[in-house]
């Protein structure tokens, strides 16, 4: 309120005594009201004066109310402005703790005695008092209202899309808000409020509307009264404020509402930057039990049906840090209770309109971005359909290629192709992965990009350097020559993981392009290079995507295929290099043997298995 300098109201002549002053709203009208009491000198008669005034101090209307009641000299008395016009006169007896009444109307020489008598009260009276305010009064205890949408005691439809209030008289928005409240035994809880700026003012200046939102009457049959605080408008002639609407007046009831079976279902809300640094300065746990309760209090439901994960995760497609939070809502089959569909739908309205709802009144929910609101998390299989048809299409694909080599040449290694399909989709996930997910969680970022980035870096500089060194080779030269494309193509794949240069010289389907005779120098080289990867690669990569699928709050389709990539490709190579490894040892002591009994070992076993050490000169006979 705002606060005026002292002003001059009313100046007592100098032959009065001055008794009392009571000073109140104008029910009736607009401004306020002083009652001066007063007497004159040497005289038993009170002098009542009624003065009604603005807040600017301007004087509206100077009346003496004719009265011919003593004063006594053992009481005082008080005047009160009473709701629908009229006045009271109260005298309290000091000496006999008795309380004296007289009821006045307005209206001159009519007046309604009453009185204490054994601490009740009596009435001289036998009609209803009468309000003088005539026909003004339609039951909202406000003699400026005459009308509303919807009306007292009615039963409205749970889709009402507006509220409205008319006025006798033309006004204009102040500052007070219009509040609607469910009511539900004792307890009431805000279902939205009004501030100035959502409301509109139409028929001549008479009748305020404002926009109710979807999740309002949330409650089937439920019971609903709307509140208007003082000073929510003003007078448009005077400018002063006038009087509202108290609680449980302006009350009606909606009708019931169907609500048709939703399964369970996860949703995503955002906290502001602001809330994002109140959750980083948060010293207890507390943060998703407030945020639950105060959720089931501003929709409502049965705080049962909610819960949450405790995680949160960085929403990348903002500038500013914010998290992401997920509501798990459990399904019901309990008869009007609200479903999980319509709970999505009315939170994403209340936390989208929350300065009007009671979603921006809590202490946790006011951190809820309403420009995000409440988001159903995504279906996976509409997000990523053509991404995992084309993954089944390439691992389709390897398949057939794999049969077509096997009736071709079964001779071959042709399972290498279903390998470096395995390397190629590994490849691909980690680069999907670091540009779509890394990201979430800020401390992954790096570490994700680094052990991309510089195993391909060492797998690519290694390829090269074989293929190279390897042309020393005469017989390598010649088949280089002749399958330069080839070469060139799988020593780029080789970058993803140097395994890929097994390829050329698998046999693959009998093709003379996947013959390439590698030395055995180059075969050691790409099993110790292979092995090197398992550490700079495969491991951390994994250890990242299980540390990643732990923390996010939901699950995504390229983590969870970058996972299972991931681990795959690490099992293949940790159980083929054993593998090797073992057989090189085995390998070593036949070679041995045959040295010390069999001469005639021959020099054309080019076996991929059958590796040996880089200073051993002996081979195993072929058999």
């Amino acid at each position: 309120q705002t606060s005026v300098s002292p002003f001059l109201l009313y100046q007592i002549c100098t032959n009065l005594e001055f008794i009392s002053l009571t000073c109140d709203i104008a029910y009736v009208g607009v401004g306020k009201v002083c009652f001066l009491v007063a007497k004159q000198d040497y005289s038993e008669t009170a002098i009542y004066i009624k003065v009604n005034f603005l807040s600017s101090g301007a004087i509206t209307s100077l009346l003496t109310l004719n009265s011919s009641d003593p004063v006594n000299t053992t009481s005082f008395w008080r005047v009160r402005s009473l709701t629908f016009g009229g006045y009271l006169f109260i005298s309290f007896d000091v000496n006999f703790n008795s309380i004296d009444g007289v009821l006045y109307d307005g209206k001159v020489g009519t007046a309604y005695g009453f009185g204490s008598i054994d601490n009740s009260w009596q009435f001289d009276i036998t009609d209803d008092l009468p309000k003088s305010a005539g026909d003004r009064d339609k039951g909202y205890s406000n003699l400026n209202v005459e009308s509303t949408i919807p009306k007292i005691q009615s039963t409205v439809k749970p889709n009402l899309d507006e509220v409205s209030i008319t006025f006798y008289d033309p006004v204009a928005l102040s500052t007070g808000k219009l509040s609607i409240y469910q009511k539900d035994g004792d307890k009431t809880y805000l279902r939205q409020s009004f501030q100035p700026y959502f409301l509109s003012i139409e028929n001549d200046n008479r009748t305020v509307t404002g926009r109710i939102l979807n999740s309002t009457f949330s409650v089937s049959k439920g019971n609903y009264f709307i509140k208007v605080d003082n000073d929510f408008v003003r007078d448009r002639v005077f400018n002063e404020p006038m009087l509202g609407i108290r609680e449980n007046i302006w009350n009606f009831t909606t009708e019931e509402r169907i609500d048709h079976f939703s399964r369970s279902a996860t949703g995503i809300l955002r906290l502001t930057p602001g809330g994002t640094l109140y959750f980083d300065n948060l010293t207890s746990d507390h943060f998703f039990d407030n945020l639950l309760n105060e959720i089931s209090y501003a929709v409502p439901i049965n705080r049962s049906r909610l819960s949450s994960n405790g995680r949160t995760q960085v929403d990348n497609s903002v500038n500013e840090k914010q998290y992401l939070i997920s509501i798990d809502i459990k399904e019901t089959r309990i008869e009007n209770d609200i479903s999980v569909a319509t709970v999505i739908k009315y939170l994403d309205f209340m936390v989208r309109y929350k300065d009007q709802t009671p979603i921006g009144e809590g202490q946790t929910t006011q951190y809820l971005d309403e420009k995000y609101g409440f988001v159903r998390s995504p279906n996976l299989w509409e997000k990523y359909k053509f991404g995992l048809l084309g993954i089944f299409l390439f691992v389709g694909l390897l398949i057939v290629l794999f049969l077509f080599a096997q009736i071709r040449d079964s001779r071959g290694n042709n399972i290498a192709i279903l390998q470096l399909g395995i390397i190629i989709l590994d490849l691909v996930m980690d680069i999907l992965f670091v540009n779509s997910n890394a990201r979430d969680i800020p401390i992954l970022y790096l570490p994700s990009v680094l052990f991309l980035v510089i195993p391909v870096g060492i797998n690519t500089i290694l390829a090269f350097s074989i293929v190279t060194n390897e042309n020393t080779n005469t017989k390598f030269n010649q088949w280089f020559k002749t399958n330069a494309k080839v070469a060139f193509l799988f020593t780029i794949l080789a970058g993803a993981d140097i395994k890929a240069l097994n390829i050329l010289h698998s046999k693959f389907a009998g093709f003379s392009c996947f013959r390439a005779p590698f030395s055995e120098s180059l075969k050691v080289k790409i099993l110790w290079g292979s092995c090197l990867s398992i550490f700079i690669a495969d491991i951390p990569q994994v250890a990242i995507q299980i540390y990643y699928m732990q923390k996010v709050y939901f699950r995504d389709t390229i983590p969870f295929l970058t996972l299972i990539f991931s681990t795959l490709n690490l099992t293949i190579n940790i159980v083929s290099r054993l593998y090797h490894l073992t057989n090189r040892v085995i390998n070593q002591n036949a070679s041995n043997y045959h040295d010390s009994n069999d001469s005639n070992n021959s020099d054309d076993f080019d076996d991929f298995d059958a590796v040996v050490l880089p200073n051993s000169k002996k081979k195993i006979k072929k058999k």
